[in-house]
């Protein structure tokens, strides 16, 4: 409850500074602003796993209960989003978008895909050699993605595919996810559960692909495609 109460109060607190800070002449100060409320989101999430998610896990544990799912709850992916430095460009994306009549965004965007991995292992996906992954209840994809413009970048679209077919029929596993946001030169992750069954003991691609955001005019490090071949767990 106090995890909640929390978020209740830095929601609201986010939405007054915003509103006070609407004629502000200064970025930085409306950003610092907004980065104090932001530390009550921040401060949520800490509870929410201190109180609630490590001793479920660990009570879970000792009595041997396996297979059951204690939800992560995260408003930051990572504490320095809700720093000044992240706050101010929000300030300024949001400020400018209610200030000017163009959406057309300036500068140079873009994002670029980092890297892929296999969880819970933490194996490395290659473009170039083929990677056995092990099934598992728990298999997931982390990808991460970097921002490699000039300009920091909201709601980035991540999509990974697995190529699968079912009775001669091309019937992929396809998940969509957004990367909230990205600051100028930060890489962020998002995480894909696999809860559909891969395709067994054939070899097979995984593909990703990262943006394309507003303005970005350079795709070649947008996307990746890798050989694999899933395995059964032991």
């Amino acid at each position: 409850m106090e995890a909640l109460q929390l978020r209740t109060s830095g929601i609201s607190r986010l939405a007054d500074a915003f509103r006070q800070t609407a004629k502000s002449k200064s970025s930085s100060q409306a950003g610092q602003l907004l980065a104090q409320q932001a530390q009550l989101l921040v401060a949520s999430d800490v509870n929410w796993d201190f109180y609630f998610r490590n001793p479920s896990l660990r009570e879970l544990q000792r009595q041997g209960v396996t297979g059951v799912s204690v939800p992560d709850s995260k408003i930051f992916s990572n504490t320095d989003l809700a720093s000044t430095a992240s706050m101010t460009p929000v300030w300024r994306r949001v400020h400018g978008a209610a200030t000017s009549s163009s959406s057309t965004p300036t500068g140079i965007h873009g994002v670029g895909l980092v890297s892929t991995k296999v969880l819970p292992g933490g194996q490395q996906l290659s473009p170039t050699s083929e990677t056995t992954i092990t099934a598992s209840p728990n298999l997931a994809f982390e990808v991460a993605v970097k921002d490699t413009g000039e300009a920091q970048e909201v709601k980035v679209p991540v999509v990974l595919t697995i190529e699968k077919k079912v009775q001669n029929r091309s019937a992929p596993i396809v998940k969509r996810g957004n990367i909230s946001l990205i600051d100028v030169g930060a890489t962020q992750t998002i995480t894909f559960h696999i809860t559909e069954q891969p395709p067994f003991s054939t070899p097979t691609r995984i593909k990703v692909q990262v943006g394309p955001v507003p303005a970005e005019k350079t795709f070649s490090n947008n996307t990746a495609t890798y050989p694999v071949i899933f395995s059964f767990g032991a």
